[in-house]
C-alpha cells in the first residue's frame, strides 16, 4: 500500500517545490550596511563596558585619571588657541565687522559674539581641535600598545584593560572639553575685538555689548554640550586605538577613521543639540 500511496504524494510535493521555485528571491544584504551596523554595536558594547567600568570599583584609574588629564591640557591648549583666534579675527571679526559697518552700528558684532562662540563656533572648533591633536594620540597609543601586544599581556594577566587604559583617558578628554571650550572662548573674544578696533571701534562698548549677549542658558548648555562631545570623541577614539591590527600599517589606518568619525559626530552632535536647544528655548534666537 505505500508502493501505491507514493505516487499520489509526490505531486503534491513537486506541486510545493515548484510554488518555493516560483517565490521571489531574496533581496542581497549590502556589505557595507553589514558592516556598518557590526561597527555601531561593537561600539555600543564598548560604550557601555566603558561606563560600567567608570561607575564600579575598584577605582584603579584615578592616578592615570590626573596624568592624562594634565598631559591633554598640554597638548590641546595651545591649538585650540590658535585655531579659535584665527578663525574669531577673521569671520566673525574682519568679515562680520565689514558687514554691519554700512548700517551705522559696528557694535552688532559684539551683539552676535555670545551667540556665535558658546553657542556654535566654542564646541565645534573645541571638538575638531581635541579629535585632531588628542584623540589621534590617544588612538596612536592604544594602537601601538595593542600591535605590541601589550593590551593582550594586561588580560591574560587578568587585569581589566578598559578600566585601566581607556577609563582614564575618556574621563580626561570629557572633562576637558569644557575646559579648552572656555580657552577657545577667551581667545575668540579678543580676536573679534582686534578686529573690531581696525573699525574705530570703542573697548568699552565691545565689552559692553559683548557681555551683554552672553545668556545664562546659553553657558549651561554650553557645558553639557561639550561634556557629551567629549565623550564621544574619547570613546571613539579609544575604540579604534583598542582594536587596531596589522602593524603599524593598521595604527595609521585607525587613526585615520577615528578622525573621521569624531568630526561627523561632533557637527551632527551640534546641528542636532541646538535644534532641540532652540525649539524648547525660542528666546534664544532673539539676539540681544
Amino acid at each position: 500500500m505505500a508502493l501505491l500511496d507514493r505516487p499520489s504524494e509526490e505531486p503534491a510535493e513537486l506541486a510545493e517545490r515548484r510554488e518555493l521555485d516560483e517565490l521571489p528571491p531574496l533581496p542581497k544584504q549590502d556589505p557595507a550596511f553589514i558592516k556598518g551596523a557590526s561597527l555601531a554595536w561593537a561600539l555600543l558594547v564598548f560604550t557601555a563596558a566603558t561606563l560600567r567600568a567608570l561607575v564600579t570599583p575598584p577605582y584603579v584609574w584615578r592616578g592615570e585619571f590626573v596624568e592624562q588629564s594634565w598631559l591633554l591640557f598640554k597638548r590641546g591648549s595651545i591649538p585650540a588657541a590658535v585655531s579659535a583666534a584665527g578663525f574669531g579675527y577673521g569671520a566673525p571679526g574682519l568679515q562680520g565687522t565689514a558687514l554691519v559697518e554700512p548700517f551705522g552700528d559696528i557694535n552688532r558684532v559684539a551683539a552676535i559674539l555670545g551667540a556665535a562662540t558658546i553657542r556654535e563656533q566654542a564646541v565645534w572648533v573645541t571638538g575638531m581641535v581635541v579629535a585632531g591633536v588628542v584623540g589621534t594620540a590617544i588612538t596612536a597609543d592604544l594602537g601601538a600598545r595593542r600591535i605590541r601586544d601589550e593590551l593582550s599581556a594586561l588580560e591574560v594577566m587578568g587585569v581589566d584593560a578598559i578600566r585601566r587604559m581607556v577609563v582614564p583617558r575618556v574621563l580626561a578628554i570629557t572633562l576637558l572639553m569644557p575646559a579648552l571650550g572656555l580657552v577657545v572662548i577667551v581667545a575668540e573674544y579678543y580676536a573679534v575685538q582686534v578686529a573690531y578696533l581696525q573699525y574705530d571701534g570703542k573697548e568699552g562698548a565691545f565689552r559692553e555689548a559683548a557681555a551683554y549677549s552672553f545668556a545664562s542658558i546659553d553657558v549651561y548648555i554650553f557645558f553639557i554640550k561639550t561634556l557629551t562631545v567629549g565623550f564621544i570623541v574619547g570613546i571613539v577614539c579609544c575604540f579604534k586605538g583598542m582594536n587596531a591590527s596589522g602593524g603599524s600599517l593598521g595604527v595609521g589606518r585607525a587613526v585615520n577613521p577615528a578622525v573621521v568619525l569624531s568630526f561627523v559626530l561632533v557637527w551632527v552632535l551640534n546641528f542636532a543639540f541646538n535644534s532641540t536647544y532652540l525649539s524648547l528655548f525660542p528666546e534664544a534666537q532673539t539676539l540681544r
